[in-house]
């Protein structure tokens, strides 16, 4: 292994650690509580439309990935393998 291929680290600053991993905890507890709320509005749609949540939560990750075309197509080809397996 030639001299440049050497991957050179930089010393341990445990305060730029502490910091950056707070920073990820925070971003955790933040990603945990958006999944709360999506699961409270998801809840009420329930209750108050007895509207399936697999059915709202699908729904919804498919506008919000706009990916519809995409979904359709699986669809198609789960159809044709359950065609193929009666």
């Amino acid at each position: 292994m030639s001299q440049s291929d050497t991957k050179v680290f930089k010393a341990l600053d445990k305060t730029d650690i502490n910091d950056k991993v707070t920073r990820i905890i925070d971003q955790l507890q933040i990603q945990e509580d958006a999944r709360n709320i999506v699961n409270e509005i998801i809840k009420e749609i329930k209750e108050n439309y007895d509207l399936s949540p697999s059915v709202v939560r699908a729904a919804a990750n498919i506008l919000y990935k706009r990916n519809k075309e995409e979904v359709e197509e699986k669809n198609e080809q789960v159809e044709d393998l359950l065609t193929l397996c009666r």
